[in-house]
């Protein structure tokens, strides 16, 4: 009887055993198809994150490009002569452009210095030029003005007087203000671009 009690209660531990070890064994695989799911699920949102980053990272290329491009075709009437020769060159080009037209030019000043001028919320420097030209023909004057804004776009007329001179002649007189330098505002946004779009 002993015998058949001691056989009874080792199957039962043994069932026992075996009942918790399934038991055991099927909460483990759970866990580990829980932990597989988010894991995939983590997978699939780094994958979504890196395909937008990538999309705005190409965006920013872009756009970047094409501000560089648009800034490119700017070099040359931005920076039309070394700042320290500026003045001269602004001076010397009106001169030709009103002897071209057939103009009279005089009483051409250039300020010594650049100096400081209000942009926005900026300061930039500025150099200053003045110029009267003459002629007895007005539409000469304003087709002379034409041209030297299509020579200095980046120039700003900041002064302009139209007067009846001598007999039957009219004189012009303008006052330009050229930048001296690249704008700190274009600065900042070109190192905060990413490398590929400053090449």
């Amino acid at each position: 009887m002993s015998y058949y009690r001691n056989a009874f209660i080792g199957e039962a531990l043994g069932l026992v055993l075996a009942l918790a070890l399934s038991m055991g064994t099927s909460r483990w695989q759970q866990l580990q198809r829980r932990t597989l799911l988010e894991t995939g699920q983590q997978a699939t949102q780094l994958a979504h994150a890196k395909m937008l980053a990538e999309e705005k990272l190409e965006k920013m290329e872009r756009e970047g490009q094409e501000l560089l491009t648009f800034e490119k075709a700017w070099d040359a009437f931005r920076r039309p002569a070394p700042a320290n020769d500026l003045g001269n060159h602004l001076r010397n080009k009106l001169a030709t452009l009103a002897t071209q037209a057939g103009l009279t030019s005089e009483g051409t000043t250039v300020a010594a210095e650049a100096k400081n001028y209000p942009v926005g919320g900026a300061t930039i420097r500025i150099q200053e030029v003045s110029i009267n030209v003459t002629s007895e023909s007005l539409p000469a004057l304003l087709t002379w003005l034409g041209e030297v804004e299509g020579q200095f776009p980046y120039a700003r007329v900041e002064s302009l007087s139209l007067t009846s001179y001598a007999s039957h002649s009219v004189q012009l007189g303008i006052t330009l203000y050229h930048p001296v330098e690249q704008g700190e505002r274009f600065s900042q946004i070109q190192q905060s671009l990413p490398d590929v779009a400053r090449k």
